[in-house]
């Protein structure tokens, strides 16, 4: 038996009925995979969920609570003469406990992915205090914090990938790039270049990184369970970096900005558009939902702000959001076309 939800039961259902009349299956081959479709009435999936991360929360704020009593402080002072080390240390060990049994947990029960990647993930947060506990003993300065956070992420990239964990890695790419922002930042003197460009392009040519690293390892199984999150995360951090330097460009101060014509930020709305029309072609060709995904966000993303950018104050406001709101239509008119058209298959009696 197959549980499923009832928006999943509808199309199997229809599924079969589009089969059967297109003499692709038999009636009895329709009415068997019917009989093993069990319909739930509730969508558990998205209650367990929720559930486990509003448990790790509350997990979180516990330990923290119970932690900054005055009669732990106590203990953990009377054994370490350095407090902040010595909630290194207990952190340390509720994150080594958290990855034993999350990774115990994946081992054994595959299936139950979101309370096993709710422990693990509570591990991360465990680590991150536990290494925040040894930058704060430690007063390395702004060089050793950032050789901290390089640590960091490293220690989360190799737990992520050891432990096929999406969520892990997730962390470990997010820490990066706030290393990343913060070393540049930390070499230029934290001005608003960096080898001439400013923070958006920077980020821009990180997410692309991310996203050919992606691509380059795909075909290796042992990354494969965290190709889905570097490219998704290479492609955030590079649409969004585009979509202000498309209103912005590799500008570092206001002033000079506001006296630039539109004209000169023309060229970024341009790679901006390309890029969309990029990610669009291989999602297409790679068949990749995501790619197509970010690809057509991004695409309407441009459009639309181009549209404010340069109506906004040309136009009477009636006119102004009558071809917005006109756009909007034809846009969903369009879609429902081929919302049609595509469920016309299930539609055949």
């Amino acid at each position: 038996m197959f549980h499923v939800s009832k928006k999943q039961a509808l199309f199997v259902k229809e599924l079969c009925r589009g089969l059967v009349s297109e003499s692709v299956i038999s009636e009895e081959v329709a009415k068997s995979i019917e009989a093993h479709i069990v319909e739930d009435s509730f969508d558990w999936r998205r209650i367990t969920r929720y559930a486990i991360w509003a448990a790790v929360v509350s997990l979180i704020i516990a330990s923290l609570t119970l932690l900054s009593t005055s009669v732990v402080i106590d203990l953990i002072t009377s054994i370490f003469k350095q407090p902040d080390i010595g909630f290194a240390v207990v952190f340390s060990c509720l994150a080594a406990v958290s990855f034993f049994v999350g990774y115990r947990r994946s081992q054994q029960h595959p299936s139950k992915r979101v309370t096993n990647e709710g422990v693990m993930f509570l591990g991360c947060v465990f680590l991150s205090f536990a290494l925040n506990s040894v930058g704060v003993s430690m007063q390395w300065g702004t060089e050793g914090e950032l050789n901290l956070l390089l640590f960091s992420c490293v220690l989360f990239a190799t737990l992520g990938y050891l432990l096929k964990s999406p969520l892990i890695f997730c962390y470990a790419l997010i820490l990066a790039g706030g290393y990343f922002g913060a070393e540049t930042g930390y070499v230029s003197g934290f001005g608003a270049y960096w080898l001439g460009i400013n923070y958006p392009l920077r980020f821009f040519f990180f997410g692309v990184s991310l996203v050919l690293i992606a691509l380059a390892l795909r075909d290796f199984n042992s990354f494969r369970p965290l190709y889905a999150v570097t490219k998704n995360i290479g492609l955030l951090y590079g649409f969004v970096s585009l979509w202000v330097l498309s209103i912005f460009g590799n500008y570092g101060d206001m002033d000079v900005w506001s006296d630039a014509g539109r004209f000169e930020l023309l060229h970024w709305s341009l790679i901006f558009l390309a890029g969309s029309i990029a990610a669009i072609y291989l999602g297409v060709k790679l068949d990749d939902s995501g790619f197509r995904g970010f690809g057509l966000t991004f695409l309407f993303i441009n459009l639309y702000t181009r549209y404010f950018e340069h109506f906004w104050d040309k136009m009477p406001l009636a006119l102004f959001f009558a071809l917005l709101g006109a756009s909007f239509w034809l846009l969903g008119a369009y879609a429902e076309r081929i919302w049609v058209k595509s469920g016309s298959f299930f539609s055949k009696k």
